[in-house]
C-alpha cells in the first residue's frame, strides 16, 4: 500500500510542478458552481494500531510462533457539495481494520478490530493562486466513530497480554477532522486528489470525479 501511494504522490508532485504555464486555455476550475459535486475515492497511510501491536507484542522477545498481522489502512470516499466557489459541505465514510494471529506455549489466539467513520462538515477552498487547475482546501468535520473488537484463544483460561485488553479499543463514540488538501485536475471532471489532516488518516491520496 506505501508503494502505490508513494507512486501516485510522485505523479501528483510531477504534475504540479509542470503545470505553470503549461495551459494557454481557461483554467478547468476557474470557478465551482453552486450544486457543483466532487467525489472522491480515497487510500490512505499509515495504519497506526497494525503498526503499534506488532511493536508491542514483538514476536521474537514474546516467544510467539506463527504470528501474522494484516490490515487496511482507512479507505472511503468523501464528497463536497459545493454552495459557490469557496464554499462546500462536506460527507464522508471511512473503513480500517486489523487482524491478528499467533501462538503462544501451544494456544492459538485470534484478534480483529474494524472502525468505521461517518462524518459532516465544509471545506473553504482557495482558488486564489498562481497554480492553475490547482484546487487548495482545508476544513472540519464531525461524526460518529464505530470500533468492533474481538479476541479469542483456544483455551478458556488464556492470560492475553495487556495490549489486547478489551478497554484498549473500546472508542470514544464520536470522530473529529481537521484537514488541508489539493487537487489537481487534469480534466474538466477528473483530478488526483491528496489530504493531510489529523482525527482520521495523516495521508491520503485519492482520484476525485466532479459531476
Amino acid at each position: 500500500m506505501l508503494r502505490i501511494l508513494s507512486t501516485v504522490y510522485l505523479f501528483f508532485i510531477v504534475q504540479l510542478s509542470v503545470a505553470q504555464g503549461t495551459f494557454v486555455e481557461k483554467p478547468l476550475i476557474e470557478i465551482y458552481s453552486p450544486g457543483d459535486v466532487m467525489i472522491t475515492f480515497f487510500g490512505s497511510y499509515p495504519n497506526f494500531e497494525r503498526y503499534l501491536l506488532t511493536r508491542a507484542l514483538s514476536p521474537e522477545n514474546n516467544s510467539l510462533e506463527k504470528f501474522n498481522m494484516n490490515g487496511v489502512a482507512p479507505v472511503g470516499l468523501r464528497a463536497d457539495l459545493f454552495f459557490n466557489s469557496n464554499f462546500s459541505g462536506t460527507l464522508e465514510a471511512m473503513l480500517n481494520n486489523w487482524n491478528l494471529r499467533y501462538t503462544n506455549n501451544n494456544v492459538d489466539v485470534n484478534a480483529s478490530m474494524t472502525q468505521f467513520r461517518m462524518l459532516i462538515g465544509f471545506n473553504y477552498h482557495i482558488l486564489d493562486h498562481n497554480v492553475e487547475d490547482l484546487n487548495l482546501y482545508s476544513g472540519f468535520a464531525i461524526g460518529t466513530n464505530s470500533r468492533t473488537f474481538n479476541r479469542t484463544a483456544s483455551v478458556d483460561n488464556y492470560a492475553y497480554p495487556s495490549v489486547l485488553a478489551i478497554e484498549n479499543f473500546i472508542g470514544f463514540p464520536l470522530s473529529f477532522r481537521y484537514r488541508f488538501g489539493a487537487r489537481y485536475f487534469f480534466s474538466e471532471q477528473w483530478a488526483m486528489s491528496t489530504e493531510l489532516g489529523v482525527g482520521g488518516p495523516i495521508i491520503s491520496l485519492g482520484i476525485s470525479y466532479r459531476r
